[in-house]
């Protein structure tokens, strides 16, 4: 007889957050794709800080019912990450909160005992 872990309420929220921050990131990419003549550092940049993370997230949120420890990295880098790279634009104005937002519910909600337990199981 198979046993079968349900996912977590606080790991469902989570996979939300992600398929919600990668569109964003899908739709910031294609806006700044067809900007007028963008500079090859601005497609540089956002590459590097929009489309990258969009695609960590897309994949995370596709692999969190798998769980395991590296699922369990991945989404801890990702709100840490999320978290650093925001207050990078902290003297730009209060966007940068905003941009907080989903990596700090990631974080949080990935910490709880519950994941954990469910992500880390063996």
């Amino acid at each position: 007889m198979e046993t079968t872990t349900r996912i977590p309420g606080s790991l469902k929220a989570v996979r939300v957050l992600l398929y919600i921050f990668a569109g964003i990131s899908v739709l910031s990419s294609a806006g700044m794709f067809l900007a007028e003549e963008p500079s090859p550092l601005l497609l540089l940049a956002v590459f590097a800080f929009v489309f990258i993370p969009g695609a960590a997230a897309f994949l995370l949120a596709m692999l969190l019912p798998k769980g395991g420890t590296v699922v369990f990295c991945g989404l801890v880098l990702f709100g840490v990450g999320g978290i650093l790279t925001s207050l990078l634009s902290v003297g730009e104005g209060p966007q940068w909160i905003t941009q907080m937002l989903i990596p700090v519910l990631v974080l949080i909600l990935t910490l709880t005992s519950n994941s954990r337990e469910f992500m880390l199981r063996r």
